[in-house]
């Protein structure tokens, strides 16, 4: 029995080892053979099964996702007035961080309507008095929640996701890495998890030698 085989042998499982949400049935070309029913991925690297959604935010992301969980004591704010409540939560995004001409800026940056409307005026000033004066925010990250203002996380999770990765994988990996300096990147994800696979599969080797060295001494 060859590595792969110990592995997919061990970790057969019923829902995705990254989010744990469970393999959907599926719908179409139903199969005969009962060993397979559900839609999922077995991934070479991790030796893992993950399902169809983590498996797509790790082609097109680079990053299995960010599930809720992951996230629960992470406090993200604005990151221009550091309030932790908004009723929008929006990012600059590449036009107006054109206009801006700023380099501390990144399509990252996570923050409120109201700063963003704020940076929205001053550029469009700038454009037409070619004047920019540097904006000073007020730090609200006391100020108290009020009617309908929910925190990033709250917004961004409004649908009940359960445990599934966040929607937002694109801008959050980035902003993790870059704030909070937490790597969810496939790279850092699959690194960790060899690790701990060679330890595994040494121990299982370690058990076979061991076996195999009783049964010469029987003989």
């Amino acid at each position: 029995m060859n590595s792969d085989e110990y592995f997919r042998k061990q970790r057969d499982r019923s829902d995705c080892w990254h989010c744990h949400r469970r393999f959907q049935k599926q719908n179409h070309n139903p199969l005969s053979n009962k060993e397979w029913r559900f839609t999922r991925y077995w991934h070479p690297l991790l030796k893992e099964w993950i399902c169809s959604l983590c498996h797509v935010n790790s082609r097109d992301h680079g990053c299995f996702g960010i599930t809720i969980s992951q996230l629960e004591d992470v406090v993200i704010m604005c990151e221009d007035c550091h309030c932790l409540y908004a009723k929008i939560w929006t990012t600059l995004g590449p036009t107006l961080l054109d206009r801006l001409k700023d380099s501390t800026l990144t399509l990252d940056r996570i923050i409120c309507g109201n700063c963003y409307q704020v940076r929205l005026t001053n550029s469009l000033k700038k454009v037409k008095t070619g004047v920019s004066a540097k904006r000073v925010f007020a730090n609200k990250h006391n100020n108290p929640r009020r009617l309908k203002e929910l925190t990033w996380k709250e917004r961004a999770g409004k649908d009940d996701l359960g445990d599934e990765p966040y929607r937002q994988t694109k801008l959050l990996l980035p902003y993790l890495l870059r704030v909070h300096r937490m790597d969810f990147s496939n790279n850092k994800v699959i690194s960790d998890k060899m690790v701990e696979n060679d330890w595994e599969l040494n121990d299982w080797q370690l058990d076979d030698l061991e076996l195999d060295a009783m049964d010469s001494d029987d003989e």
